[in-house]
């Protein structure tokens, strides 16, 4: 299963010179209207609200602290929604549990965590890595296929954790923002822009403030050191191998600086580095690392879906690694490897096959659950995908890859109604989830109740940044509205539209 992927004041949304334009069923300019004239609907509305942190704080001229965290966080939502919007976001719920359970046990073992972290992998084969304020921790593909090891990934994450928890990003943003001639929102939002849309963000930060910015955080020797001798001591605490950043520094080191992806460029390791933490983890007493078994699997899944190869060459790559030693990964994550091969050939039997020969060990992990789900499926028997699955979801309903699959064999085995209210008690829990409301969008249209398809695609549309295409989705919504309490939800969803379409302008004007 896969796919890739701050309210105002009223008063400001019903004056603001953004043009509010009529999608039919619903007028825009309208609705806001009653909402504003309706305290106590738009009080229950704000009430109901998840985050307080959609409370946009006024973010003016900077002064003499740094950033606020407050701020911070604001500044880390808007990041997220354009890198959903304008980057290659890997939805897939094993792999997004994987990294997320990674950084988690890092985060769990880190000072000066101040919020929750996002992290998440994008699909680009450059060897980097990312931090930017929020706690937003990007890892690109090509990172995780450069790897030898788990220890190897831990110490990039551990190292841009700490670019967050010592504020470097915070002091660099907020020094640069007070040379130039406007608020630090609206500076920020300039340099997140240059981050996820290098053309649209250059040109923003050109025309604005008359300067050629590249489109990286620039981090001082100090700071990357810092992050370094932190970061190699946070892998320690968190179970891992110290000595793997060196090994991971080294190997950067030998490449050429002609092959080197301009992004690793940003991260300069001299050999000082090298040195440096390799000297740190000498002093660490020895003691064996806690690595996952999952960061193999993670990697054949992500070289087998994300690297752009056909399913034939995937097939040959992993029966070639089967009879070699071309790869440091265990037997189970290379039989998993040509699973997926087989699957994405829509091979049914040969991906039956292969999958067999997994050993019963690895049976508790969450990639092969998704997987022999996706067997089942194409097998036509997706009764055994949901006798495998039901336990399991009883047990964790708030778990993405369990719920995700769950409910995609309840689709695939005809139960619209059940997939659908195994989707509704996740998406409880996780409401940006975008996976899952596209399959409950499917399985309402599977049962013609278009009211409720429809506001499904809006919610997948707003996740995506696309608020005009939720707004005109949102109208055909109101085709279907047979009550009060369905209209009112409908002018609700507009409003929050708008609301988070002007917050991000002030992150654009001065």
């Amino acid at each position: 299963m896969k796919i890739l992927l701050s309210a105002l004041p009223t008063a400001l949304l019903l004056f603001s010179h953004l043009a509010c334009a009529d999608v039919g069923g619903i007028d825009v300019d309208a609705t806001l209207r009653r909402m504003h004239d309706s305290d106590l609907r738009y009080r229950e509305y704000q009430t109901s609200r998840r985050d307080a942190d959609n409370r946009l704080p006024q973010i003016g001229t900077p002064g003499s602290s740094v950033i606020t965290v407050q701020e911070e966080r604001v500044f880390g939502r808007f990041y997220f929604r354009k890198a959903r919007e304008n980057l290659k976001v890997i939805a897939d719920p094993a792999l997004d549990d994987y990294i997320k359970n990674l950084g988690s046990r890092l985060i769990s073992h880190a000072n000066n965590v101040h919020f929750p972290y996002n992290f998440f992998i994008t699909q680009d084969p450059t060897i980097n890595a990312s931090a930017f304020l929020g706690g937003n921790v990007r890892v690109h593909t090509g990172l995780v296929l450069f790897t030898d090891n788990e220890s190897q990934l831990a110490s990039v994450l551990a190292h841009e954790i700490t670019h967050v928890t010592q504020r470097h990003i915070a002091r660099f943003l907020e020094a640069a923002a007070a040379r130039q001639p406007l608020t630090i929102g609206a500076f920020v939002g300039g340099v997140i822009l240059a981050i996820i849309n290098p053309a649209l963000g250059m040109a923003t930060l050109q025309t604005t403030l008359g300067l050629n910015m590249q489109a990286q955080i620039d981090y001082t020797r100090n700071d990357e050191m810092e992050a370094d001798h932190i970061g190699i001591d946070l892998m320690y605490r968190s179970g891992f191998d110290p000595t793997q950043m060196a090994q991971l520094f080294s190997r950067m080191t030998s490449l050429s600086y002609k092959n080197i992806p301009q992004g690793l460029l940003t991260h300069p390791i001299p050999e000082r580095r090298v040195s440096d933490a390799r000297a740190r983890a000498d002093r660490m007493p020895r003691r064996g690392a806690h690595e996952s078994p999952e960061y193999c699997f993670a990697k054949a899944r992500i070289r087998a879906r994300f690297a752009g190869m056909t399913p034939e060459a995937v097939i040959d790559y992993y029966q070639k690694a089967l009879n070699g030693k071309t790869e440091t990964c265990s037997r189970d994550s290379l039989l998993y490897g040509l699973t997926l091969g087989y699957v994405a050939q829509k091979n049914g039997a040969k991906a039956r096959e292969t999958f067999g020969r997994i050993s019963s060990s690895a049976g508790g992990n969450y990639f092969l659950l998704d997987t022999a789900t996706d067997i089942s499926i194409m097998n036509r028997e997706p009764a055994k995908a949901v006798a495998l699955l039901a336990p399991k979801y009883n047990l964790s309903p708030a778990n993405q890859t369990v719920a995700i699959n769950y409910a995609a064999a309840l689709q695939a085995a005809g139960r619209y109604s059940d997939a659908i209210a195994a989707l509704k008690k996740f998406i409880g829990k996780n409401p940006e989830n975008m996976i899952a409301h596209d399959l409950l969008a499917q399985n309402y249209r599977r049962l013609g109740r278009y009211y409720e398809y429809y506001v499904s695609l809006a919610e997948l549309n707003s996740l995506a940044g696309d608020f005009d295409r939720s707004n005109a989705n949102l109208n055909r919504a109101a085709r279907y509205a047979t009550t009060r309490l369905e209209k009112a939800k409908l002018d609700a969803m507009v409003v929050r539209n708008e609301q988070i379409r002007l917050s991000d302008r002030q992150f654009t004007e001065k």
